[in-house]
């Protein structure tokens, strides 16, 4: 199995930039510190579910957007 979170990384990086944030104003609406987004999306740091739903409220979309392309998961 190939290790997901460079895919997870990536989507969480597309869905920033489609809406226009950057990492620290990210991090600022979900409550989060820039480094952990930062090392999130560079495959670092794995997210725990906390960490997640709080990405997923702060970018406004469900969680299947960051999880597309894991394990057969689609959006």
């Amino acid at each position: 199995m190939d290790d997901p979170l460079p895919t997870f990384g990536s989507n969480l990086r597309k869905a920033r930039l489609a809406r226009g944030l950057s990492q620290e104003r990210l991090a600022h609406q979900c409550g989060l510190n820039m480094t952990h987004v930062a090392r999130i999306e560079r495959a670092e740091r794995e997210p725990g579910i906390r960490t997640v739903s709080k990405l997923t409220r702060g970018l406004g979309i469900p969680a299947s957007v960051l999880f597309d392309g894991i394990d057969g998961a689609s959006s």
